[in-house]
């Protein structure tokens, strides 16, 4: 397998790694060591962890802030990732695994747990208000989102579990040395008031 390539222009980093499927019956759970795949590239440090769709992490990782809409996962918080109740610049590391609400499947948000139509921008937004300055925002989906002025993007990694199974993209942001009274940080506030 290739190593790691980092684009000299852009200091981006790209890759595909190969990781095990779920196999933890919870659909839409992460791949089995992608998590460690994503510490030992240093991405998941701190005293404050959130993840914003927490699932059945919260297991695993009592110690880490879990939000998910569905009470059955038994999340640290219960509120929509979309506009969670957290106060801004509190968290160290995001980590953010959102249902793909891809009409073509029987995976979408709706289907499975009953909630609105994802808005992987919306959900970005707030992970990005979450963060204190030098936070890596790290989002496992099958989009790759536009990096707002306030993040970097560090990484673009395919992820892909086997036969039968989407590839999908880790993406990996590094959120700027920007306190929450700047005029960027107002302007993220104001573009997620359109956000449904």
């Amino acid at each position: 397998m290739k190593k790691l390539r980092v684009c000299p222009k852009s200091a981006i980093e790209y890759d595909f790694w190969n990781v095990s499927r779920a196999g933890n019956g919870y659909i839409g759970g992460f791949p089995k060591g992608l998590l460690a795949r994503i510490k030992e590239k240093g991405w998941i440090k701190g005293d404050v962890v959130v993840n914003l769709f927490g699932g059945f992490v919260g297991k695993k990782h009592p110690d880490w802030l879990n939000v998910d809409i569905n009470k059955w996962v038994y999340p640290t918080i219960i509120a929509d990732s979309h506009h969670s109740p957290l106060k801004n610049e509190i968290a160290d590391t995001i980590i953010l695994d959102p249902p793909y609400d891809d009409p073509t499947t029987r995976f979408t948000g709706a289907a499975l747990y009953g909630v609105k139509p994802l808005s992987v921008i919306g959900v970005l937004k707030e992970a990005i208000r979450i963060a204190k300055a030098g936070t890596y925002i790290i989002l496992l989906h099958f989009l790759v989102p536009p990096a707002p002025k306030i993040v970097k993007r560090i990484a673009v990694i395919a992820v892909w579990q086997g036969p039968n199974h989407r590839i999908r993209a880790l993406s990996v942001y590094r959120k700027n040395g920007i306190s929450e009274n700047t005029e960027q940080t107002k302007l993220l506030e104001a573009d997620k008031k359109d956000i449904p």
